[in-house]
C-alpha cells in the first residue's frame, strides 16, 4: 500500500465503522415472533376480567367468559387467548342504547404482523353511520383501521383502532367515545413491550391510561445508543487528524 493511499483507507475503514455502529443503535419495529408481554383483553376494566397475557413462544392460554362494564357486556363467550405470532380477542358485544342487547354482534382483534394493519373486525347495526361508506342498512362488518362510527341514538366510537410505538402494536377492536360509556374498550391486544405494562382494573380513571399509548421511559438502551452514537462521532474525528496532516505533507512535497 502507498503512502498517499494509507490515509484513504483509514477514512474508509472509520466509516464502515460508523456505519455498523449507528445501525446497531437504531430501535427496530417490533416484529413477529413478539417478544413476551403481549395481552389480550375482551373487555378493558370488564367484571369479572377476560384477559389472557402471553409469555414468548407459549401459544395456546386461554381466558374466556362474559364480562359486563356499564351498558356494555361482551360474551357468547368472550375470548383471549395467546396465539403462535402473538394474541388476539373475540366475541360477541353489545352496548346499551346503541345495539341490540344482549351481545350478538361480532367483534375481534389481532395483531399479525409489525405494521398491525390487519387482524381485526367489529359488526355494526343497521342504522349505524360508518365513515367512508355511509348509514348501513343491515348488519355490516368493519375491518378498515382507525374507523369512526356513530351507532343509531348517537354513541360514536372508533373500530378497529390501531397504536404503533418502536416495541409494539396495540389494537382496539372498539374504543366508546362518547355517551355513557365514553372511555370503554372492547376487545384489546398488545402485542410486545409497552411501557409500562398495561393492566386492566375496574376503574373508570385507569381505564384512560390504558387507551393511550404509553411512552416508553429512558431506559439504558437510550444511554447505550447515546454512548454508541458518541464513539462512532470521536472515531471519525480521531481519523481525520492524521488525514489532514498526510494531505499536508502533500502540498508540501509538491510545492517544492
Amino acid at each position: 500500500m502507498t503512502r498517499h493511499a494509507r490515509p484513504l483507507t483509514l477514512l474508509a475503514g472509520a466509516l464502515a465503522a460508523t456505519a455498523c455502529i449507528l445501525v446497531g443503535a437504531s430501535p427496530s419495529l417490533a416484529a413477529p415472533p413478539y417478544p413476551a408481554g403481549a395481552q389480550s383483553t375482551a373487555l378493558v376494566g370488564g367484571t369479572p376480567l377476560v384477559r389472557a397475557i402471553c409469555p414468548a413462544g407459549s401459544p395456546g392460554a386461554l381466558s374466556a367468559g362474559t364480562s359486563t362494564k356499564g351498558g356494555v357486556t361482551v360474551g357468547s363467550p368472550a375470548g383471549a387467548r395467546c396465539t403462535a405470532q402473538s394474541a388476539d380477542a373475540q366475541g360477541l358485544y353489545s352496548i346499551a342504547g346503541a345495539t341490540p342487547v344482549p351481545p350478538s354482534l361480532r367483534f375481534s382483534a389481532g395483531c399479525q404482523n409489525s405494521t398491525g394493519q390487519n387482524g381485526g373486525a367489529v359488526d355494526v347495526p343497521a342504522g349505524t353511520f360508518v365513515t367512508g361508506i355511509g348509514v348501513v342498512t343491515q348488519t355490516t362488518p368493519v375491518a378498515t383501521p382507525n374507523t369512526l362510527v356513530t351507532y343509531p341514538g348517537g354513541t360514536t366510537a372508533i373500530l378497529n383502532e390501531v397504536s404503533i410505538d418502536p416495541t409494539s402494536v396495540l389494537r382496539n377492536a372498539i374504543r366508546i367515545t362518547s355517551g355513557p360509556n365514553s372511555g370503554t374498550i372492547i376487545g384489546q391486544v398488545i402485542c410486545g413491550v409497552r411501557y409500562p405494562l398495561a393492566v386492566d382494573t375496574p376503574s373508570a380513571g385507569e381505564d384512560a391510561a390504558v387507551a393511550a399509548p404509553a411512552s416508553p421511559v429512558a431506559d439504558s438502551d437510550d444511554s447505550l445508543s447515546l454512548l454508541l452514537i458518541g464513539g462512532a462521532v470521536g472515531l471519525l474525528l480521531l481519523v481525520q487528524l492524521p488525514l489532514g496532516m498526510a494531505i499536508r505533507r502533500r502540498r508540501s512535497a509538491s510545492a517544492s
